[in-house]
């Protein structure tokens, strides 16, 4: 557009949107006359400006085959699939204009020759060519995911550095990352739109139905230490709180067999928590990324690793080594509530028994805590309802009288296990709606079995590869 006064071409910082290129410029360009705007400033040269977009076209984006097509505007029209070199190049370097034209014209000579049109090759950088976002290779990540697993299966399970290291190497890149739709750590209880939580219990006869309803916020809640088994989330004798956001995931989660109860109770959030969503984690995108930056490759394959780090801890587990299979969770868990956030209380994660679609939360043991009750009940008993020929009734009520809460009266007998406290100067962050206990009887189980593969069986012939 404008007449150069110098043998190359350069292109000014002040031409470039990219904020990491146009950083880069300011920082170690040299003063000459920009192509673009004719002025003498900081800038960087134009074939090598060419050469690095090349480069970014290789290694990040592919071309679509000429013969790809997808419907467009609703109708039976067919346009070629991905996207144009100009909206490519847009997103590159943040710039449109005349700059674009320049740099398609280049690397069209460049990388297209008359020989290339004489066999019909397309041209790469030609009008009709189109391109879409190359995938970056998670390999590297889902390597050190499995040497993780090795560490800590089979190496050392407790005050592994190396451990240690692969899960800050995994999870240190989060700042960098954002979901359009939602917050990777989310804000939950009072004020927010995650301000519940539900948890169910199961029982198989009246007897372990009566001893939840009449004790509800020690059976209902985060079981003592002394009771806590191993979960996905925590190893045995460290409790937590597992709930979810509704009840029939609650149900699906606990998995009851037909004939047996299950007895559900609403919590209330009552203060502010910090929870990392690890939904929010299968769409990801790289805060203020640059294609020229160096490390972007790598956070974008960091970014796809965590997506598919989200199946991993969600997936179900039907081994009856339970322990063993849940060993890498329970040391992602502990390590993100005790190296990587001091200030999280918690994981929101797909509960892979209602298909993904639904949310458990857990709640770390420091945030686990309930509510105590005003008042304590004694001569409990429990009313199961009635039915007889001409009446029925199915509600279930515990009767109770309110009895001494004085210090002296809850002191704990000498020869009980001690629970280790929580943390003293947290409060309690759940309550208990007491009014929404209710007990559910399974009587059906439904399985979704939509996905169906056919076998089929073929005789070989000597010297068939069928794969």
């Amino acid at each position: 557009m404008v007449g150069q006064d110098e043998e190359h071409r350069y292109v000014c910082h002040e031409c470039i949107g990219d904020a990491y290129l146009k950083n880069e410029i300011e920082r170690i360009g040299a003063v000459h006359t920009c192509m673009i705007c004719d002025k003498r400033q900081k800038c960087t040269d134009f074939e090598e400006l060419c050469d690095r977009i090349h480069v970014i076209m290789t290694e990040d984006f592919e071309r679509v085959s000429s013969d790809s097509y997808s419907y467009y505007g609703g109708g039976l029209d067919l346009e070629r699939s991905g996207d144009g070199l100009y909206q490519i190049f847009y997103e590159i370097i943040e710039s449109e204009g005349y700059l674009l034209d320049e740099i398609k014209e280049y690397l069209s000579n460049c990388h297209y020759s008359y020989d290339d049109a004489a066999m019909g090759e397309e041209n790469p950088y030609g009008d009709e060519t189109n391109y879409r976002y190359r995938k970056p290779s998670i390999n590297e990540a889902l390597g050190e995911w499995a040497a993780f697993e090795t560490e800590i299966r089979s190496r050392s399970r407790f005050f592994n550095r190396r451990a240690e290291v692969i899960l800050n190497g995994i999870f240190a890149p989060l700042a960098r990352f954002k979901n359009r739709e939602r917050d990777i750590i989310r804000d939950a209880g009072p004020g927010t739109n995650l301000s519940k939580i539900f948890r169910a219990r199961r029982a198989t006869t009246n007897a372990e139905i009566a001893r939840i309803v009449e004790n509800p916020i020690a059976e209902l809640g985060a079981p003592p230490s002394r009771h806590a088994g191993s979960g996905r989330m925590n190893p045995r004798w460290i409790p937590m709180f597992y709930g979810a956001r509704d009840a029939e995931t609650c149900v699906a989660e606990i998995r009851p067999p037909v004939g047996s109860a299950v007895v559900i109770g609403q919590f209330d959030i009552i203060r502010k928590l910090r929870l990392l969503d690890l939904t929010a984690l299968q769409d990801l995108y790289v805060e203020e990324a640059s294609y020229f930056d160096p490390v972007f490759r790598t956070l974008k394959s960091k970014a796809d690793f965590l997506g598919k780090l989200v199946g991993i801890m969600s997936q179900p587990v039907t081994s009856a080594d339970n322990d063993y299979e849940y060993l890498p969770t329970q040391f992602v868990v502990e390590f993100l509530s005790e190296k990587f956030d001091e200030n999280l209380d918690g994981i929101i994660f797909h509960s892979s028994q209602s298909g993904g679609e639904k949310q458990n939360i857990v709640l770390f043991q420091d945030s686990a805590l309930v509510e105590a009750a005003e008042y304590l009940e004694k001569e409990l008993e429990t009313d199961f309802g009635w039915a007889t020929d001409d009446d029925f009734d199915d509600s279930i009520t515990v009767w109770f009288r309110k009895a001494d809460i004085s210090p002296q009266a809850q002191k704990s007998s000498a020869d009980e296990w001690i629970d280790l406290p929580v943390t003293p100067q947290l409060p309690p962050t759940l309550r208990l709606e007491l009014t929404s206990i209710e007990v559910r009887k399974i009587v059906a189980v439904a399985y979704d079995d939509s996905i169906r593969r056919r076998v089929s069986r073929f005789q070989k012939t000597e010297g068939d590869d069928p794969f």
